[in-house]
């Protein structure tokens, strides 16, 4: 997950930041039957869910933030 933020944060990849910033994806539900496997367990959640899950846990922010830079990045704990 780590690895997708950091893509999207870069800039580098404009697809992967275009589906982490997608609400569509942010917002669905599982009424939304495309988005789901039929029968799947509800606690399933799209990548972008998932992507904002883990900025809240690391960042402390969503993934729309993180991705477009408004948050500072995350400190390494390296001394320069």
């Amino acid at each position: 997950m780590r690895d997708l933020v950091n893509r999207g944060r870069s800039g580098k990849d404009p697809k992967i930041r275009q589906i982490l910033t997608m609400p569509r994806l942010l917002t669905a539900t599982h009424h939304d039957k495309h988005l789901f496997y039929r029968r799947c367990p509800r606690n399933y959640v799209t990548i972008a869910q998932a992507a904002n899950r883990y900025c809240n846990m690391m960042w402390g922010a969503g993934v729309v933030d993180v991705v477009r830079g408004v948050v500072p990045e995350l400190e390494t704990g390296e001394v320069f």
